[in-house]
């Protein structure tokens, strides 16, 4: 309980967006998770919403914003909650609460969860569903009309197609149908990738070739 209230404070007086982003049903629980976004076991602190949903939390930056850190410490501190929350920059995407520098990244990165997530069953994770569903929207310009004619999105599976040779991301509808994502094609209307990517995924060569 005292940890709770020490973060909650940390968190309501350090950004000056907590009450925005907690909402009306507020903070239930914090967590301390691994982040998606490196391969390694850095970590990042989350604040769990009433209603379920939760949502990461740069501590450094929340102390920062009280009293300042000096540039020196600021420079050491690497991982998560010290660049995923800024905006768009020159040759930068940000999915959800991820900041991705180029399309081989993006590749990279969303590679692996086809490779890593249980098939045919939904993406549970909240953050990986974020960063997913992040994705999908801005990449395929027919997001709206893909998803919409089902009545709304009820999940995100990651399955085998009926054409190709590795696993693709399809979007559940809340009438049970399904409609499938180009994972790559979605990057590369982000930003282009090389290509060596788009004709061996074109070509069908599988992830395990990249």
């Amino acid at each position: 309980k005292h940890a709770h209230l020490i973060l909650l404070e940390l968190l309501k007086k350090g950004d000056p967006e907590s009450e925005k982003k907690i909402g009306s049903s507020g903070v239930e629980s914090f967590q301390v998770r691994i982040h998606p976004a490196y391969d390694s076991d850095l970590r990042s602190f989350y604040f769990v919403r009433g209603d379920g949903s939760m949502e990461d939390f740069c501590f450094i930056k929340c102390v920062d914003h009280i009293f300042p850190l000096t540039e020196k410490f600021k420079e050491q501190c690497v991982g998560p909650c010290s660049c995923h929350h800024e905006e768009d920059g020159e040759g930068g995407v940000t999915l959800g609460w991820l900041k991705f520098q180029s399309s081989t990244q993006m590749f990279s990165y969303f590679g692996s969860l086809n490779q890593l997530c249980p098939y045919e069953s939904p993406i549970t994770d909240p953050v990986i569903q974020t960063v997913v569903l992040a994705l999908l929207k801005k990449g395929d310009p027919e997001w709206e009309k893909k998803v919409g004619s089902g009545g709304g999105l009820q999940s995100v599976h990651i399955r085998m197609p009926t054409v190709g040779s590795y696993p693709a991301y399809f979007v559940v509808r809340n009438d049970g149908s399904m409609v499938p994502f180009c994972f790559w094609t979605c990057i590369d209307n982000l930003i282009p990738l090389p290509n060596d990517y788009k004709n061996r995924c074109a070509a069908g060569a599988g992830l395990k070739s990249f």
